[in-house]
C-alpha cells in the first residue's frame, strides 16, 4: 500500500499543493529566525525543525490513520524543506561540488548513525560537514570522538526515508494516471 494513495490526477494535485504550503510554511518560519544573531538563529531554527519532527511520518499516519484527526499531516514535506536550507545547502556551500546523490549521501549519514553495529565512519570534508551542521541543528551529539543521533535525528531520518518512498511512489502513480488519462 503506498505512503498516499492516489486514485486521480486531481486528488495528486491536491497532494502536491499540500505539500507545497507545508514547505513553503516551514521555508517563512525558518527565514522568521533569520536576522537574529548567529547563536539565537541555530536555537530558533533547531527547535522549528524540532517541532516539525515531532510531528507523525507520512507512514506512521498510514498505519494509524486516527493521527489525521489530531496531528498536522504533511510534516515529512516541512522536514526536508528545512532540511535543505539548514544543513544540505550549508554543506554544499562548505565543500564547494556535490555529487549528484548528495541528499542521499546525507540520509546514509544518518544510516550509520542509527545503526548500533556501525563503530566508525570515515571523515571525509562532506561527512564533517554533515556532522558539524546536524550537531548545530540538534540532530546529532558528540561525545568524545562518538556522534550518535537525537531523537530528533532519529525523527529527522525517518521523515527523509518517507520522503524518498513518497517521491518514488508518487512517480509511479502519477504515470499511471496519466497512461489512464491521456488527454
Amino acid at each position: 500500500m503506498p505512503l498516499v494513495p492516489v486514485n486521480s490526477l486531481e486528488e495528486l494535485q491536491k497532494i502536491l499543493a499540500i505539500r507545497e504550503a507545508i514547505s513553503k510554511q516551514a521555508e517563512e518560519e525558518i527565514m522568521a529566525c533569520a536576522g537574529a544573531p548567529m547563536k539565537d538563529f541555530v536555537a530558533n531554527a533547531s527547535r522549528v525543525l524540532e517541532k516539525y519532527a515531532r510531528y507523525p511520518t507520512l507512514t506512521e499516519y498510514r498505519k494509524v490513520p486516527h493521527l489525521a484527526d489530531a496531528e498536522k499531516w504533511g510534516a515529512t514535506f516541512g522536514v526536508t524543506t528545512i532540511l535543505t536550507m539548514l544543513v544540505l545547502n550549508h554543506a554544499r556551500a562548505f565543500i564547494g561540488t556535490m555529487p549528484e546523490n548528495f541528499h542521499r549521501l546525507f540520509v546514509q549519514f544518518l544510516e550509520k548513525l542509527r545503526d548500533a553495529k556501525s563503530k566508525s565512519i570515515v571523515m571525509d570534508d562532506l561527512t564533517k560537514a554533515f556532522a558539524v551542521l546536524s550537531e548545530a541543528y540538534g540532530m546529532v551529539y558528540t561525545r568524545g570522538d562518538t556522534l550518535s543521533l537525537t531523537v530528533t535525528g532519529s525523527r529527522v531520518l525517518l521523515h527523509t526515508l518517507d520522503a524518498n518512498m513518497f517521491v518514488e511512489e508518487t512517480s509511479r502513480q502519477m504515470a499511471s494516471l496519466v497512461s489512464e488519462n491521456p488527454s
